[in-house]
């Protein structure tokens, strides 16, 4: 009765009042909603009880449905009511409740389907749990509430996904859709189609879909479904969303193709229509998937595919919104691929494609989001042009005969395994690329069957019998008997019955071994700091004579034997050029490195890019591959320049310098700029004029191979004053640059250097870097172009341009003489030797640096610490970074000689000398990557891997003493800062080492000090993980053969920082050397640390505690950090209840004012995700302390991040471009 009086109330009020009312203020919804909450709150009670009772009665039938009958059809059927009840507050209610994972909901209504054979009562399950993870959207009167509601809703749906996937819903659904197929009912039908929409959910949250449907033998059943139901706008957007998911793996991908899932694409296709929605995108998605596939991509040419995708690039301009530019994004990706079989080529431009894309091209929008599109375009345009070659030979100039041997280590007729075959020397670099190092972010540039080859064998990882891998990769250990002639690089430890004594080895038969030793001499030669000629006795190691490891008297460097104590640093440069062998003949030495090679030591700003000129470069790229310019003039050659009896090494003659000389004269004849690349490290293969002032250059590749192009270092001449030049490096190989990040190249002007301003500078605008029309030969894609205007500041000037700051080899060489001088005296050992002999006939020096024997400290009580560095001749930052290690440790205040008293260093500066001398980018004279050696390196073509890894053994396996410390330096160029790669066994793609306890305090203690004491460190970069394709780097190799947990790569950017004190600046030398001394702080930190850090579980996350740094014990004897210029850390005062920068008086102790000691303790804080995969976001918070504060005591700037992953700014434009 009252609600029908109401009613009559409503009709009869005037139409002025029912407007009125109709048009509620926000205050008055807020009201509503109130009144509504208040009045709801009654019945919740009722709702809960009702909801609770009928899940009890779901928990007691769902084990045994076929006997319950007609009640759990009743119960089902009443939650089902429920979770789609009209009255919203009973829907959410009831939807809160099955949400809650202890009401077990879930789990029942798993159960159920897997027992039930009543299809009635499946279509409710299905339903009731489409309802959970798709609920409907709830209409709230409050903007804001309903905002929230929203957002909530999703959460919970999410979480249900995720609850019913650890359920294994995947599993039985498939297995009950699967039984379906065999009957054709009405119930069917529906049962289908809800099963479907889940599975659509499913499959894009269970990242092992595609794995559970190759057991159940099910993918077949999803391409027959789609094939029926291809134009059922119901079911059609959660099939779409199965096929993609399994589109991504390669087992199923290919099961599909074979099984004719090309032609049901192109039906879909034609069915879906161009209007931009959520179907076309998936379609879209989903063919980018299957063109990675070369057989797919073939088939789908012969349907037609091209044709389709031309139509949206057709009709683009008539759609709108974000969907528009993500359905051509997908689109350009798929014929990227299809760009690189010639059938596809072929059908883009006979489906006038090469004019549509063009016309997007001038018509597209200045906004940034269309940057991306208008790359990816220019990019398919250019591969689709008329093959257009580099105007030289695939290989390379300079060519060394290598010599000959018996069987290749880690070759394919060796029996290897899969990745050292992948490495050997034919097929080096061509599946997988160094994480690790310079090459890292970006997927290697090669074939389409590469990448099938690299995801089959990513796909097969997990089917790999580790036994028969390990025993593939490791094939030839050494024993004792072939390691015991490194001795004599160990003679600080007395001779080698003295280091075997110490080892207390057995395993040696000294008689056996025949060696004759001067103990006491080897010990008086240690205590005195003075080197003596090793026994000439020992000419034997692993059996063979006359090896390239150096024994007796050819220990000494014999280059430095020019170069006396009396000669100047330039003139002691020339003299040790002169005596290196290089492949090319050298006509000079270069300037810069002849006068030390460092930078301006000025901060430098990273570059702002310019993106109208980048997309004006673009264009102009994309015309030049219409049209050829018509201004093309060689003016320089290096083919030319270099006969055949120039290529093998060359006759000894003094090399020197005269650019002094040179400047302010001009080249009569011609305005052209003239260039040379004939010094040590240099690269510049040839020099093309294609405008007044614009040149095309070519980089050359590395000895003996026709790839690895990105190392540019070479002498321009002869320029006008303040006009703009532009250079264009047209064969760069990488996906994509820092160049498009801010870095800029740089340049070294001699007649600045003569005005008393020596140094490289950072220089260039209008930087970018695209992808060009040149054709990589056998790759099927093409070239990338480095492009950048430099204007001159001095008339006929010699300048000189490089990638980054060059480091040669006779620059280490005349630093380790200048270091043998300072070092004379006897309060260092520093010592200086050979290892081995390069193949072309280098001497590979290796250093040992530690504190003379003393009594109180004998040597024999010192941890040995190994660094390595620069075996990607590319990578000249990693020496600079070494360079300040070494002065540091040379160094005489008090951080460095404790660091002496405590370690001995075994120091191998440069592992890939003839790289760096013959201006190689990636390899060296064998045309492989080294960093790919170290699991079984070769003796003849590998020596200096053999023989520095033969250091380590013989410390591991003789001295029993396994390196404290491993560090190998290397350079990145596609992240900013610095970071460490580390090994752990909870990362690591092994099971077996899974399955062993971790120990995160060794292989954390590292990183965690060296975010202490580097401004350039970022802590969210480093990676602790360990993969399968890495087993061969020395890493991994180190850690896992060696013992060694504390193994790491130290990676340094070739660009600059995003994060800390230095952030938005380049790296210069000067920081990279700081690098290097922060990494000898950290060091000395690391052993006031101890190894009784213990990992200690809180309530939140786990936690590293009780650091040692400060010894209060320890007499502070007036500062370790005089000349450290203060650590970037903190200290919390606890008296002051504040933050404070870390006092640079003292390292160790901490007093008031008043000289009573301060309540101190060290914050720091890490967060380290092991990189695992996007979806692992599981981080790790460590915080080092000598007491743990509490969470209100720690200062906001200390405390960890979010547990999230940090990534590289420049993380989100991996495929930009432009």
């Amino acid at each position: 009765m009252r609600g029908a009086s109401e009613k009559r109330d409503k009709e009869n009020q005037r139409p002025m009042a029912t407007a009125q009312a109709t048009v509620p203020t926000d205050e008055d919804a807020a009201d509503v909603v109130q009144q509504e909450d208040v009045m709801s709150a009654g019945n919740r009670n009722a709702d809960e009880a009702v909801s609770d009772a009928l899940l009890e009665k779901l928990r007691t039938h769902a084990a045994k449905p076929q006997e319950a009958g007609d009640a759990f059809r009743a119960v089902l059927a009443k939650i089902h009511a429920r979770v789609t009840s009209s009255d919203r507050r009973v829907r959410e209610r009831a939807l809160e409740k099955l949400w809650q994972k202890n009401s077990g909901a879930m789990e029942s209504f798993i159960v159920a389907l897997e027992n039930c054979k009543d299809h009635v009562a499946d279509c409710s399950i299905a339903g009731i749990l489409h309802e959970c993870i798709s609920p409907r959207a709830s209409r709230s009167k409050s903007k804001k509430k309903g905002s929230k509601n929203k957002s909530a809703t999703r959460t919970s749906s999410r979480m249900a996904v995720i609850q019913l996937v650890n359920l294994g819903i995947t599993q039985v659904l498939v297995k009950l859709l699967i039984n379906l197929q065999h009957a054709d009912t009405i119930t069917n039908e529906m049962l289908t189609q809800d099963i479907l929409c889940i599975l659509g959910q499913v499959a894009q949250r269970d990242q092992k879909f595609a794995s559970k449907m190759k057991l159940l033998n099910s993918v077949k059943v999803f391409h027959a479904l789609l094939r029926q139901h291809y134009n059922n706008n119901k079911i059609l957007l959660p099939l779409l969303l199965i096929i993609k998911t399994l589109a991504k793996n390669p087992f199923s991908l290919q099961t599909l193709v074979r099984d004719g899932i090309t032609g049901t694409l192109e039906k879909t296709f034609i069915s879906v229509g161009y209007a931009p929605h959520l179907k076309l995108r998936t379609l879209i998605e989903c063919l980018k998937h299957f063109t990675t596939n070369k057989l797919c991509c073939n088939k789908l040419v012969k349907v037609g595919i091209v044709h389709l995708l031309m139509r949206i690039f057709e009709r683009w301009e008539r759609f709108d919104g974000p969907m528009r530019l993500k359905i051509c994004n997908y689109a350009l990706n798929t014929l990227q691929h299809l760009c690189v079989i010639k059938a596809g080529r072929k059908a883009i431009k006979s489906n006038n494609g090469l004019q549509l894309l063009y016309r997007f091209c001038t018509n597209c929008p200045e906004d940034k989001a269309y940057d991306c599109l208008l790359s990816r375009i220019c990019g398919i345009i250019n591969q689709c042009l008329e093959k257009k070659e580099l105007p030289v030979p695939e290989m390379s100039p300079a060519r060394f005969v290598l010599p000959e041997a018996n069987v290749r280590a880690n070759s394919a007729e060796s029996g290897s395994d899969i990745d050292s075959q992948a490495n050997s020397m034919a097929s080096a670099g061509r599946l997988y690329s160094d994480l690790d190092s310079g090459d890292d972010e970006e997927e290697e540039e090669g074939s389409h069957d590469s990448r099938n080859a690299i995801d089959n064998a990513i796909y097969m990882s997990d089917e790999v019998d580790e036994g028969k891998f390990f025993a593939g990769v490791f094939t030839s250990q050494r024993s004792e008997e072939d390691l015991v002639g490194y001795h004599t690089f160990f003679r600080e430890l007395g001779g080698l019955r003295s280091q075997l004594r110490l080892a207390g080895s057995s395993a040696v038969k000294l008689t056996e071994l025949g060696f004759i030793e001067d103990e006491q001499a080897d010990s008086q030669s240690v205590k005195t700091g003075k080197s003596r000629t090793p026994p000439k006795d020992l000419t034997r190691v692993n059996g063979t004579t006359k090896q390239q490891l150096v024994t007796n008297d050819r220990h000494r460097l014999k280059i430095l034997e020019d170069a006396s104590g009396e000669l100047t640093d330039q003139e002691a440069y020339c003299a040790v050029a002169s005596r290196v062998r290089s492949v090319i003949g050298f006509v000079k030495v270069a300037y810069p490195d002849w006068t030390g090679g460092d930078g301006c030591g000025k901060a430098e700003p990273l570059n702002t890019k310019d993106r109208k000129v980048c997309r004006a470069k673009l264009l102009t790229c994309v015309e030049r591959g219409f049209h050829s310019s018509a201004v093309q003039e060689v003016v320089y050659d290096l083919d030319a320049l270099v006969g055949p009896a120039c290529r093998q090494g060359r006759d000894a003659r003094l090399l020197d310098n005269c650019d002094e000389k040179r400047i302010g004269k001009r080249v009569l004849d011609t305005k052209q700029l003239q260039f040379e690349s004939r010094f040590e490290s240099g690269n510049l293969r040839k020099a093309i004029q294609i405008g007044l002032r614009e040149y095309d250059l070519i980089l050359t590749p590395d000895v003996n191979s026709g790839s690895r192009h990105q190392w540019f270092y070479f002498e321009v001449s002869n320029m006008e004053a303040n006009a703009p030049y532009t250079f264009n490096i047209v064969n760069c190989e990488k996906a994509n640059s820092q160049f498009n990040f801010g870095m800029k190249p740089i340049l070294f002007s001699v007649t600045e250097a003569k005005y008393g301003r020596p140094g490289w500078v950072r220089t260039g605008v209008d930087i970018c870097y695209y992808r060009n029309c040149y054709q990589r030969p056998a790759r099927g894609k093409t070239y990338l172009t480095t492009s950048f205007t430099v204007t001159f500041p001095h008339a006929h000037d010699v300048c000189y341009l490089a990638y980054h700051f060059p480091y040669t080899y006779s620059q280490l060489m005349t630093d380790i003489w200048k270091w043998r001088k300072k070092c004379a005296n006897a309060s260092v050992y520093f010592r200086a030797e050979t290892l081995c002999e390069t193949l072309n006939g280098n001497e590979n020096p290796v250093l040992t640096i530690t504190s003379p024997d003393s009594r109180g400290n004998p040597i024999h009580a010192r941890k040995v610490i190994f660094l390595t560095s620069r075996v990607h001749p590319g990578e000249s930052n990693a020496s600079w970074v070494m360079h300040g290690t070494l002065k540091a440790l040379l160094n005489d205040n008090q951080y460095a000689c404790s660091l002496r008293d405590d370690y001995v260093f075994k120091i191998v500066p440069m592992l890939n000398i003839e790289g760096v001398v013959n201006g190689c980018n990636r390899y060296g004279l064998t045309n492989e990557d080294l960093n790919r050696r170290w699991s079984n390196p070769n003796q003849v073509y590998h020596p200096v891997i053999y023989h520095t890894k033969g250091l380590m053994e013989y410390c591991a396996k003789v001295l029993q003493r396994p390196p404290h410390v491993f560090v190998d330096y290397h350079g990145h160029s596609r992240r900013k800062n610095v970071f460490l790669f580390g090994c752990s066994r909870s990362g690591s793609w092994s099971a077996a080492d899974r399955t062993k306890p971790d120990q995160p305090v060794q292989y954390l203690m590292l990183p965690h000090l060296m975010q202490k004491t580097s401004a350039a460190f970022a802590l969210p970069l480093c990676s602790f993980k360990v993969e399968r394709n890495k087993e061969s780097t020395a890493r991994v190799a180190v850690w896992r053969q060696l013992g060694v947990a504390r193994s790491y790569t130290m990676e340094s950017s070739f660009c600059g920082c995003d994060q800390g004190a230095l952030a938005g600046l380049h790296l210069d030398t000067e920081h990279l050397k700081a690098i290097g001394r922060d990494f000898c702080r950290a060091l000395s930190m690391m052993k006031y640390s101890g190894d009784d850090w213990a990992v200690e579980k809180s309530a939140m996350r786990p936690a590293i505690i009780s650091e040692e740094i400060r010894r209060r014990s320890r007499p502070c004897g007036n500062s370790i950090a005089e000349k450290s210029r203060g650590l970037n850390s903190y200290i919390y005062d606890v008296d002051r209840r504040r933050s404070r920068p870390a006092a640079r008086e003292c390292a160790f102790c901490e007093t008031t004012p008043q000289g009573r000691p301060r309540n101190v303790f060290r914050i720091n804080t890490l967060c380290i995700t092991p990189r695992r995969s996007h979806s692992d976001r599981d981080s790790r918070r460590v915080i080092a302390s000598q007491r743990i504060p509490t969470e209100e005591h720690i200062p906001e700037e200390s405390r960890c991040m979010d547990d999230r992953v940090s990534t590289s700014s420049e993380s989100d434009e991996s495929e930009y471009e432009i």
